[in-house]
């Protein structure tokens, strides 16, 4: 018995050697790709691509009396780049005996109500259009998503509701200026749903994304608390006795749940975000996660006094952990970084045909309020 134990010994020392060196090349490319963790997301410093969208808006906002206007575009959100909607409410000062115009105050009104949902829905869009995902991440975007979202149909019923009451009205209006008052009524309206529409699909796709970035964070995270386990599993798997490879064995469990946790973490990131090349890293942790399997298994054949499976597992986890520092060798970019420019490239188009319809109603509402500061 004691000869066999004596071999036991001996194969610990082989795997204490070949176990301990393998870690350190895995171990030092890990930290190498840690001590960027913090770098500052490339896309903070770009100007965005609406950054000059708004200068016909300004120009024409000098020619117009805003000061008695409760709908305005206020140039300076951010960078200055977005205009506020603010919506409309100024048709309420209109003579009582002035029907036509006040059945056109009526249309408004219920364009104002829709406007109880659009307001905070294009605030939200132009936070998902100017901020960064870690900053929507913290300003809880998600959250706002779930609870505006909902309320979109309803605010489309409402114009809907403002479109045929407009409609039905047209036909009564004899001034000029009355019907084409109704006319931007109606345009305004018709921004108004495509705004919804087409944002909906935009804000989703950026909860999708925010979603994918919090993911691929709390995935690293959890790859550094693994990876910190396996460093002491391998530390005391270099130490002689029985204790000391029973604790390696705890820290190996540790380290096989937390990598397990990061794979599932960033398939989930993938998953939302599949142009984002995350893929690599999910390949990564898996060979991490094979490889301490087979420290486990080596560990066990270990405290088994068996010879030929500890060597064999022991040097299956050799090559595999040298695969893994290979790997991680070839991610030079940190997966929110990844996720940040990918859709920083996607940005644009989302809000593209938003913006537009944005800019059709806040022109539409700019002659609706100037119509109304002729009359009050």
């Amino acid at each position: 018995m004691a000869r066999g134990k004596g071999r036991i010994n001996q194969g610990a020392h082989i795997k204490r050697n070949t176990h301990g060196t393998s870690n350190e090349i895995s171990f030092s490319v890990l930290d190498a790709a840690k001590n960027t963790a913090d770098a500052t997301d490339p896309l903070e410093k770009e100007d965005p691509f609406w950054a000059h969208a708004d200068e016909e808006v300004s120009r024409r906002k000098k020619r117009r009396r805003q000061q008695r206007l409760r709908f305005r575009v206020l140039v300076g959100i951010g960078c200055g780049a977005l205009a506020a909607l603010v919506g409309v409410g100024v048709w309420w000062g209109l003579q009582a005996n002035q029907e036509m115009q006040g059945e056109l105050g009526r249309v408004i009104g219920t364009i104002e109500e829709a406007d109880e949902v659009v307001l905070p829905f294009d605030e939200l869009a132009v936070k998902a259009m100017t901020e960064s995902l870690g900053t929507l991440d913290e300003q809880g975007f998600r959250d706002s998503c779930a609870a505006l979202l909902p309320q979109v149909d309803e605010a489309l019923q409402k114009l809907d509701q403002a479109r045929t009451d407009t409609e039905k009205l047209q036909p009564h209006l004899k001034a000029p200026a009355d019907l084409e008052t109704s006319n931007q009524a109606l345009v305004t309206i018709s921004a108004r749903k495509n705004m919804l529409a087409a944002g909906r699909d935009a804000l989703q796709a950026t909860d999708e994304a925010v979603q994918a970035y919090v993911a691929v964070q709390d995935a690293w995270n959890t790859l550094l608390a693994a990876d910190t386990a396996a460093r002491d599993a391998a530390s005391l798997a270099s130490l002689e006795g029985e204790a000391n490879m029973r604790a390696s064995l705890e820290k190996t469990d540790e380290a096989i749940a937390g990598f397990t946790q990061a794979r599932d973490e960033f398939s989930l990131a993938a998953g939302l975000c599949p142009d984002a090349a995350l893929d690599p890293y999910v390949d990564y942790v898996s060979t991490r996660l094979e490889a301490q399997e087979a420290a486990r298994a080596s560990t066990n054949a270990y405290l088994a006094s068996n010879v030929e499976a500890m060597v064999q597992q022991n040097n299956r986890y050799n090559t595999l952990d040298s695969q893994a520092a290979a790997a991680m060798r070839s991610l030079n970019q940190q997966p929110t970084t990844l996720v940040s420019i990918n859709f920083g490239q996607r940005r644009a188009g989302l809000f593209e045909t938003y913006m537009q319809d944005r800019q059709r109603a806040a022109d539409a509402d700019a002659f609706l309020n100037d119509y109304v500061s002729s009359l009050v």
